[in-house]
């Protein structure tokens, strides 16, 4: 649906989820794929932070009605 976050492509990785504020949302647990329901928050901007092998790669999300 309009409300999922999808995360693919990602091996083996930990994806946390951020309100515009900067404030923790949620983590994500990514083995190959992995989806987030976020119909539950606010409409508005929030930030998947993907961590892996030591690397950290930040994406904008922006959730609408």
């Amino acid at each position: 649906t309009g409300s999922t976050l999808y995360i693919a492509g990602a091996d083996s990785a930990q994806a946390s989820l951020f309100n515009a504020a900067g404030c923790y949302v949620a983590d994500i647990a990514v083995a190959q794929t992995a989806s987030y329901d976020m119909s539950a928050l606010a409409t508005g901007v929030y930030f998947v932070r993907l961590s892996q092998n030591g690397t950290v790669k930040t994406f904008k999300v922006v959730k609408r009605k």
